[in-house]
């Protein structure tokens, strides 16, 4: 899977209930605190309901009772990610986080540069992540480790950035068996804290 660029307007901020904002983590394509106050209006809210509030029909999502994925992705940085809207089905239900995710072929010099600029932004944005002792798998204090060897793994940071709201984001290495190199996964799920 090759990684998508854009050239276009990376504000992303498109979607009712994500307004635009002309902070950095808004001209990144990270969420801003007015489209974390618009997620955070979204929660509890079931697919129909999710759709209707983003101003979008069925034709601009996959939905089913679970998520409800947007045709059109967001731009973090100048890579296309997905955009995903996952829902508790058990009660009380209801929208729960959006999730950010991009795939692509491991180049190690490029991963961790990506990587590097998107937790960068993210420390800009939100401040420091929140860690507790001993906790490992860290971002900040495995991407030399990364580098050097391309080690197969989930990497982990977590950030408070609003009243209801955690940001966390994922990288996931892996060896793919039938390529000669490996795949990464990057996600950011902005959730309902609970």
């Amino acid at each position: 899977m090759e990684s998508q660029t854009a050239e276009e307007d990376t504000s992303g901020g498109d979607q009712p209930g994500e307004a635009e904002a002309v902070d950095e983590s808004s001209d990144f394509g990270l969420l801003s605190a007015d489209e974390i106050a618009g997620l955070e209006a979204l929660y509890g809210q079931n697919p129909s309901g999710l759709l209707e509030s983003l101003g979008l029909t069925e034709a601009d999502a996959a939905s089913n009772d679970t998520s409800v994925t947007l045709t059109d992705p967001r731009i973090i940085g100048d890579r296309a990610f997905t955009v995903r809207y996952d829902f508790y089905t058990d009660d009380p239900g209801g929208m729960v986080e959006v999730m950010y995710s991009l795939g692509l072929s491991d180049d190690a010099e490029n991963t961790v540069a990506l990587v590097r600029t998107i937790y960068e932004a993210a420390v800009s944005a939100y401040g420091e992540p929140s860690a507790y002792e001993g906790q490992e798998g860290r971002i900040s204090q495995s991407l030399e480790e990364i580098e050097a060897s391309g080690i197969s793994g989930i990497y982990q940071e977590d950030w408070a950035v609003g009243e209801q709201t955690r940001l966390n984001m994922t990288v996931m290495l892996y060896e793919d068996n039938n390529m000669d190199n490996n795949m990464v996964v990057i996600s950011l799920t902005y959730q309902l804290e609970e």
